[in-house]
Parts: structure tokens; C-alpha cells; sequence
């Protein structure tokens, strides 16, 4: 395993923009719906080499409802926090639930007796920090995201359901798993979903839309 191959993130770490739609003008990621409009291209996911290319595939395996490949980008021992307002509105939810929850969650959400018709997914790049962990091992090297999420999950006949707030994600290097030729992988550890700062509000941003949380939670069950 190539440990210098870590270093090489710090750069194009600090912004980037992922932005798909299944609506609108003409997107090459989305499918091609009755045979219209160029052909579509087989999905890629990017060998998860660096926290970006995580974000990327989790943002393809929203946009194409692909569970396993949603799965894919969590650590064995993932942990969602909960949003801290719904703890406070919803006593009945948990402060916490782990990847079997979100393996649940995801496969009714995109399984095949799901009534979800489509969903579009933006992250927008906010923050990005390095840490070391102060153990001198780049194994141990850790990196924070923080991300604004737009997620709009279309339900029939017309209805959307909507989250939008920031997220922040906890990255570390997947202890169980290299690249085919011995690449260092990167997965997330930790995810919370959280309040919009202070000031950060107007049409459309949480007075339209639930948190991820309380989006999630439709589809415990």
C-alpha cells in the first residue's frame, strides 16, 4: 500500500461543486427516458482514492437510486446523527443510528416496490479540514466535510419531499479494503445532519422542506 499517495489531496480538497438533476435541460448522467435525447452512458462510480470521489458516488447512487453502491461509500461502523432539532420535536427518534439503519432506509427508499419516481441530488462544497490525528500515520489521517445538501425525492402524484441544511461527513481511510492496485480508499465514518447557520435562510432553504433526518425517517419503515 502506497501511504504518499494520501498526500496528494490536500489541494483539490478546499472546493469543488457536484450538481445533477434528473430535470430540465439535457443531463449525459441521467437516464434516458423512452428512447429520447443522446444515448446514455453506463454509470460510473470513481474508485473512492480520495473524500471527493466518495461524495461523487454517493451523489450517483442517489441520483440512480443504487443502494449497494450508497452502502459502499459508509463504513461498517457508520454513524448518522440526528438532526438536533427533531430530537427535540420527536422524542421518539434515536440521537443516533448506525448502517443497518441506513441499509433499511435505503433499500425502501430505492428498492423496487418504492413509490419514490425520481430524485435529484446537489451537494454544494462549503468546508474541508485535514487532520492528522497526532499519531504521525497517514492511515490515521482524517478529513471533515462540510456540505450543503439539496435533496428533492419526487413522490406521485405531485408531491416532493425536500431537505435542504448542511451536513457535515467524517472521512477516514477504509481499514478493510485497497484499490485494485493497492490504492489507499477513503469512506465515511460519521455523518451529522445539521441546523443552517444563523442568518442563512430565504425562499426555499428549510421554510419549504424537512431536514435529512425527518426525510430519511419516511423510510424506516
Amino acid at each position: 500500500m502506497n501511504k504518499a499517495l494520501l498526500r496528494g489531496l490536500a489541494v483539490s480538497a478546499l472546493s469543488f461543486l457536484l450538481a445533477f438533476t434528473l430535470t430540465g435541460c439535457w443531463n449525459p448522467f441521467a437516464p434516458d427516458e423512452g428512447g429520447n435525447g443522446p444515448p446514455t452512458p453506463p454509470v460510473q462510480y470513481k474508485l473512492r482514492t480520495s473524500p471527493q470521489n466518495v461524495i461523487y458516488n454517493l451523489n450517483t447512487s442517489y441520483i440512480y437510486m443504487n443502494a449497494e453502491e450508497y452502502l459502499a461509500c459508509l463504513a461498517e461502523d457508520f454513524i448518522f446523527f440526528l438532526n438536533p432539532k427533531d430530537l427535540d420535536d420527536f422524542p421518539e427518534l434515536p440521537e443516533y443510528w448506525d448502517k443497518a439503519e441506513e441499509r433499511r432506509i435505503h433499500q425502501n427508499m430505492f428498492g423496487e416496490d418504492t413509490n419514490v419516481d425520481g430524485i435529484t441530488l446537489v451537494f454544494t462544497h462549503d468546508t474541508a479540514v485535514w487532520d492528522d490525528n497526532g499519531t504521525g500515520d497517514p492511515l490515521d489521517d482524517l478529513w471533515t466535510y462540510v456540505e450543503d445538501v439539496d435533496l428533492r425525492v419526487q413522490l406521485p402524484p405531485d408531491l416532493t419531499l425536500h431537505a435542504q441544511a448542511p451536513a457535515e461527513f467524517l472521512f477516514r481511510v477504509d481499514p478493510d479494503e485497497t484499490g485494485p492496485n493497492g490504492e489507499i480508499l477513503w469512506e465515511i465514518w460519521k455523518q451529522w445532519d445539521l441546523l443552517p447557520p444563523e442568518g442563512r435562510s430565504g425562499p426555499g432553504y428549510l421554510d419549504d422542506s424537512v431536514s435529512l433526518t425527518r426525510l430519511k425517517a419516511m423510510f424506516r419503515e
